[in-house]
């Protein structure tokens, strides 16, 4: 009885810590249109001349951006006055997307499927050249 609920625990703990790894987004991206939004009604808005996606950097992005929920991505984006926006197919399915000059990614689909990403760590050091770094 007790190495049936070791083995239990185990495998309970297992599925938790698989649970808090991040998601990230598989399949083959194909961006279709791509194009810079830039809100020149803020003040901030010259820091967008440094800030250039291509559409291989949108693929890159979405494959290692991390997924974040709603609350944590709202407490931790941070939205700057330049986007790009566009459209794209993941694994043979239409999305919209937003990529923000701070890092906030969002793809959408045509019935309200909403996902949110972030570059961090990794995304950043493939993506240094687009968001302005040296």
């Amino acid at each position: 009885m007790k190495h049936a609920l070791a083995v239990l625990a185990v495998v309970l703990m297992s599925m938790a810590l698989a649970a808090c790894q991040a998601v990230r987004t598989p399949g083959r991206i194909s961006v279709t249109s791509l194009s810079l939004i830039v809100d020149a009604t803020d003040a901030a808005h010259g820091m967008c001349r440094s800030f250039a996606l291509s559409r291989d950097d949108v693929s890159t992005f979405f494959r290692v951006a991390t997924e974040i929920g709603g609350p944590e991505f709202h407490d931790r984006a941070v939205i700057l006055p330049c986007r790009y926006e566009g459209t794209l197919t993941l694994g043979g399915e239409a999305w919209r997307f937003s990529i923000n000059a701070g890092g906030a990614g969002y793809l959408y689909k045509a019935d309200g499927t909403q996902r949110r990403y972030l570059c961090e760590q990794r995304c950043h050091k493939g993506l240094a050249r687009a968001f302005g770094a040296n």
